[in-house]
């Protein structure tokens, strides 16, 4: 059995115009709690929600093609087995294509929240890289000319990945290259952060439980789903980055976190976000009480009216 990659789903980003305004949403509609206030990155802005198991972060690049209107889901981002190198030079040996990861260091990419977790002050704050040729077929990442010198495996890339993450840190230079580091609508990437973990996510879960007495009584989110066209070929592609994790019935538990279920659509993609409730009646008087019960919704399976939410795609079962 050889060694795994990523050991669970960290968050995923959704992505609008406006992130503040769609955080204001998310938390008021789901009763989550800030995990992370906004942070200005020089080439992204993002404002980081705790959901239970994983957080949501809601997000705007300052480079590359801008949001439509409304909210999106676009990255499902995983953390990985070890360290961000082990699993980038686990995913060159699966031939799975990728960029070699970047640290983002200093005061302008880091979260104030996350401060007291700081494994080491002048540490960067994470380690980031972007996956292709899993979510779909396409390589829109690694295939740019742009970003040919940072594939992993290419001659020098740990030299390249480690210039572009001080360009990509730093104030000045992060907003003139934003556009360089822009990424797909939809993509995968894998985070290794630089602060204690399981502290951060100990304290979200705790904050997460308060507000879920009070709001809608979830439990975190239970299930990431995404689509394909080509169901065998999908499935493949998903193993080939999720192994030794066993996909049964097309459903990869996690760790600790949401698990990843695929399933047959009209295109390859992010679906929807699945949450867990306490008690699916009681979480369905209170999405009533305040008109967020969407169509379709039954009583082993309830669903957020899209129009609340920007059009995602939200359900909760027990």
């Amino acid at each position: 059995m050889r060694p795994a990659a990523v050991c669970r789903i960290d968050h995923v980003n959704v992505l609008s115009k406006d992130p503040e305004a769609t955080a204001a949403v998310l938390a008021e509609v789901l009763g989550l709690p800030v995990s992370a206030p906004q942070v200005g990155c020089p080439t992204f802005e993002l404002i980081i929600l705790a959901a239970g198991n994983m957080t949501l972060e809601s997000t705007r690049q300052r480079g590359g093609p801008q949001p439509g209107d409304g909210i999106a889901l676009t990255g499902i981002v995983f953390e990985p087995a070890t360290t961000a190198a082990a699993s980038s030079a686990q995913l060159q040996d699966r031939g799975v294509p990728h960029l070699a990861p970047l640290a983002f260091a200093g005061p302008h990419t880091r979260p104030s929240t996350y401060g007291p977790f700081r494994r080491a002050t002048d540490g960067p704050n994470w380690r980031v890289f972007p996956v292709d040729g899993v979510l779909s077929e396409g390589t829109p990442v690694v295939s740019r000319a742009s970003a040919r010198a940072l594939v992993a495996g290419a001659p020098m890339s740990g030299a390249m990945g480690s210039a572009m993450g001080r360009v990509a840190s730093g104030r000045r230079l992060g907003r003139m290259s934003a556009g360089l580091f822009a990424l797909p609508p939809e993509y995968l990437a894998i985070c290794e952060w630089g602060h204690d973990v399981p502290a951060r996510r100990a304290a979200d879960a705790q904050r997460f439980a308060e507000t879920q007495a009070a709001g809608p009584g979830l439990t975190g989110v239970r299930e990431v789903v995404v689509t394909a066209s080509d169901l065998d070929a999908a499935r493949q592609r998903w193993q080939g980055l999720l192994d030794p994790a066993i996909g049964t019935g097309d459903r990869w538990v996690l760790d600790d976190g949401p698990a990843l279920v695929l399933e047959a659509g009209n295109r390859d993609g992010l679906a929807r976000l699945v949450f867990g409730a306490t008690s699916i009646p009681a979480t369905s008087a209170w999405l009533a009480e305040r008109a967020l019960l969407g169509a379709g919704s039954t009583d082993t399976e309830l669903r957020i009216e899209p129009a609340r939410v920007g059009g995602l795609d939200l359900r909760i079962t027990g």
